[in-house]
């Protein structure tokens, strides 16, 4: 038998998972690029799910997994060994390309047409 998967229960727990990971050490260090930029990132999440209600979900979800691909895309790649990239090359990198990580993950090329799902509305 599967187990289920953990759900989030909330933002805070949500950011303990997410961070769990290589963000933390780098949140920590705020006066660093990517320290703001996941500073920002969480400040952005935390307004949205403040104001999110069933007049603006379908605008503000996007958006919403929009910072989470950044978050994801930006822990796994500094989860890369010896990876030889500015903090803001990085960054640079992570807003190129995080409206693209779920379909990746989901195995899609990225010229290969995605089946309509919430889960590529990212922007």
């Amino acid at each position: 038998m599967m187990d289920k998967p953990q759900l989030f229960d909330d933002s805070k727990n949500y950011f303990d998972r997410m961070m769990a990971h290589h963000l933390q050490s780098w949140r920590d260090q705020q006066s660093s690029l990517i320290g703001q930029y996941i500073e920002d990132m969480i400040m952005e999440f935390e307004q949205i799910v403040a104001n999110i209600n069933g007049q603006n979900f379908w605008r503000l979800y996007p958006i919403l997994m929009g910072v989470d691909a950044r978050l994801v895309l930006l822990d796994s790649l500094l989860s890369l060994p010896n990876i030889d990239l500015t903090e803001e090359e990085l960054i640079q990198m992570v807003e190129k390309d995080y409206t693209t990580i779920n379909k990746e993950f989901c195995g899609y090329s990225l010229n290969e047409e995605a089946h309509e799902s919430l889960l590529f509305d990212v922007i």
